[in-house]
């Protein structure tokens, strides 16, 4: 199985309606190729967002016939097998695995996983239930872009890092009186407006509007939490943390990537109609997507300009253990090299991703030709 970066798969349809006869021959081939090699490509509903995420609406036609001609893709299951699955989704397969045992490995929530993961069919198939609503899952791509643009420049902004700070040393203090929690968030707004403007996607167009509405909720949850007069113990513990998860070396970022996990497997379990209970004990490192997804953030390195793109990209790059080939852009996939020099199971899988070849070639790399060579 095949996961394309989302440019190969747009280059592709656009050679395929171009009227050059070169690019369009080039098309033709590589959708013959597929149709005969056994060859899979595979999809999530993460895919389909991104090629719905255009304004364009005969671009949008073209890129959804490609994929309705395809004869056979593999796509992500869901809990009743009634649509194309999401990370959630995944999420919860690998949740359901990892509960089998307290000491289970990830190599082996992997291979279970795998088993099951994935429904195959034709293109046509893979988003024929989804044809009576093409027009609100459209809509509803690209709001999420949007979504996603803004999502990324927040959280890539630079504006306060205290992850590296020992979480004891916060547990003892005490809350700022309003006023000066008032003129924080204020400056924390000017910085993120700049932050925003200079290094978020150039698409977002309204860096103050985006800043304000985030400042604006952190100072809703704020008085919210002041108002109900919770010690931080309790306010960790409101975001699924316990005692036991805190130690003398526990940082911030630490805390706050556990109490991320714990939501993510809460709502995952919602999904799936799994106990939460159950699961919500289970540790992140024995999850491979999220092993990935949580090593690349670590190994992120700064962009120029933080892409809404990124967010998709760290989802695509979960599905690596569980197929033959994932292609990413040079960015991500730097990331994730850097990731495997400090993570044992991502260096284990990482012979699987590689960066972007133009989709002509993919043949020649499914065939083991060296990538040194298809680079050249």
């Amino acid at each position: 199985m095949v996961v394309l970066d989302t440019s190969q798969f747009t280059s592709l349809c656009h050679d395929r309606s171009s009227n050059q006869s070169t690019r369009v021959a080039n098309a033709i081939a590589f959708l013959d190729w597929i149709s005969d090699c056994g060859c899979v490509l595979c999809l999530t509903i993460h895919h389909i967002e991104e090629l719905l995420a255009h304004e364009n609406d005969e671009i949008v036609l073209k890129r959804l016939n490609i994929l309705r001609s395809l004869p056979i893709v593999a796509w992500l299951t869901t809990k009743n097998k009634n649509g194309i699955g999401s990370i959630v989704d995944l999420h919860a397969m690998e949740l359901m695995a990892a509960v089998q045992s307290p000491n289970i490995k990830p190599e082996d929530v992997q291979e279970i996983v795998r088993k099951s993961a994935f429904q195959y069919g034709t293109g046509w198939e893979s988003i024929e239930p989804y044809s009576p609503h093409i027009r609100e899952l459209r809509e509803h791509a690209l709001k999420a872009s949007r979504r996603h643009r803004e999502l990324v420049a927040i959280s890539e902004s630079e504006i306060s890092d205290i992850s590296r700070d020992r979480l004891v040393n916060w547990l003892g203090g005490k809350f700022n009186e309003p006023s000066e929690i008032s003129n924080s968030l204020q400056e924390m707004k000017v910085r993120l407006t700049e932050n925003i403007g200079t290094k978020g996607d150039e698409r977002i167009p309204d860096a103050e509007d985006v800043a304000t509405t985030f400042i604006d909720s952190v100072a809703s949850d704020g008085n919210d939490l002041l108002n109900r007069q919770l010690t931080p113990i309790e306010i960790l513990r409101s975001r699924g943390i316990v005692n036991e998860d805190i130690t003398s070396d526990t940082t911030v970022g630490d805390i706050t990537a556990l109490a991320e996990f714990r939501e993510r497997s809460r709502i995952a379990c919602e999904s799936w109609n799994l106990s939460y209970d159950t699961h919500k004990r289970i540790n992140p490192r024995q999850l491979p997507s999220w092993i990935i997804r949580d090593s690349l953030k670590k190994s992120r390195k700064s962009r120029i300009r933080n892409r809404g793109s990124d967010l998709n990209d760290a989802y695509f790059a979960a599905l690596i253990p569980y197929v033959d080939l994932v292609y990413f852009d040079k960015r991500t996939f730097d990331d994730l090299v850097r990731a495997g020099k400090n993570n044992s199971f991502i260096n284990f899988i990482i012979n699987r991703a590689f960066r972007a070849v133009p989709y002509s070639m993919i043949n020649k790399h499914v065939n083991n030709q060296s990538y040194q060579e298809l680079q050249a």
